[in-house]
């Protein structure tokens, strides 16, 4: 059985290298060296300082540049991402609310919600990066709380789009229902290719 400070060094070390891009394969190559590694040196007495270095950023830096970046999984994360938050946001709003009545484009959504689509994304990488290797639980507390709020963000947009709306488009009944059938379509094969069925879940 591993120490508290070794697991917390793999799980660490996994979510940065994750974090990073690292395909899952190296990442799982590297786990299962360094659990073999951790545990034949705390039966000698040493710690993952001993063994790993004092800056356990420092060397997971180290394995970044040797290790190979998995664009193509990267990609797929990222679309499904993109497409299922765009579907959360959207699709209720086409298919089953105010059916009678066109879907109004505002302009404040038509720039809001890109921009918070993307602050989302390279938040939560940075909140992963971050958090990785920090100990002090304040620093921790407030990354995380810096990632809870950009989930908050649609919400202000859809608050400014009743207060202030500036319709840029309406689109008719027909043309809503096809938007959204389109969507639920993409995204479900977005997120079967990147993650398995599971991914629908």
């Amino acid at each position: 059985m591993l120490s508290q400070e070794s697991r917390d060094f793999l799980a660490n070390t996994g979510a940065y290298l994750t974090a990073k891009g690292i395909s899952e394969k190296d990442i799982e190559s590297f786990l299962e060296d360094a659990e073999l590694h951790l545990t034949e040196g705390e039966k000698r007495g040493k710690s993952v300082e001993d063994i790993f270095g004092d800056s356990p950023k420092e060397y997971a830096n180290q394995l970044v540049k040797e290790m190979q970046v998995d664009y193509k999984r990267n990609l797929g994360w990222l679309a499904t991402a993109i497409m299922s938050i765009l579907c959360y946001w959207t699709v209720p709003d086409l298919l089953f609310r105010k059916l009678n009545e066109p879907y109004t484009i505002s302009l404040i959504g038509l720039i809001g919600y890109p921009v918070i689509l993307v602050l989302m994304i390279v938040g939560g990488i940075l909140f992963l990066r971050g958090a990785s290797f920090q100990r002090s639980m304040l620093k921790k507390g407030l990354l995380l709380f810096g990632a809870v709020m950009l989930t908050y963000l649609p919400v202000l947009i859809m608050f400014f789009k009743d207060w202030h709306s500036f319709p840029f488009y309406e689109v008719p009944q027909l043309g809503r229902y096809l938007i959204g059938g389109v969507m639920l379509v993409i995204t479900t094969i977005v997120n079967v290719r990147s993650l398995g069925w599971s991914g629908l879940f």
